[in-house]
């Protein structure tokens, strides 16, 4: 008997979740600037701290994240012959004054990164989401110890109603 109350309370959940949320996929471009501080900057091992600020534009329907803008900061290294990886948090912004902020990382073995909201507010509060990013375009720093890039970024927030 106890099972099939256990039963019934996670399917009323999985229900009233669904009516409280509304999954909505978003596609879009952040194109950032930004400076590194290294630990280490040799062949051996690279160990930096970076930050960078940006804007995004949109490619999906719901304009979800069009012209929001963008805080980010982390870790990263590459130790001997490895690809570079990391770990960061970003804060975005919408216009309207909604945020997410996303916990991100990218292993040594990929080309990819993969990212979920850790914390949200305004009309996201409450907001569960994740994505996958890549590279679109990286440009030489305009100034020593900084970098100018754009990376694609695809997923989906569940936005409580």
């Amino acid at each position: 008997m106890a099972s099939k109350a256990w039963t019934a309370l996670i399917c009323s959940a999985a229900i009233v979740q669904g009516v409280y949320a509304r999954e909505v996929p978003f596609d879009f471009t952040h194109c950032y600037s930004g400076t590194f501080k290294y630990v280490s900057q040799s062949e051996d091992a690279e160990i930096d701290g970076w930050e960078l600020t940006g804007i995004l534009r949109s490619h999906a329907d719901a304009k979800l994240f069009d012209n929001a803008t963008s805080h980010c900061m982390g870790v990263g290294k590459r130790i001997g012959s490895e690809p570079y990886s990391f770990i960061g948090y970003c804060k975005l912004r919408s216009p309207e004054g909604n945020y997410i902020v996303y916990e991100q990382h990218r292993l040594p073995t990929s080309t990819t990164w993969n990212w979920k909201v850790v914390a949200s507010g305004g009309k996201w509060q409450g907001a569960k989401g994740e994505g996958a990013s890549a590279r679109v375009t990286k440009a030489k720093g305009i100034h020593e110890g900084t970098f100018q890039q754009c990376n694609r970024h695809e997923g989906t927030l569940a936005i409580p109603e």
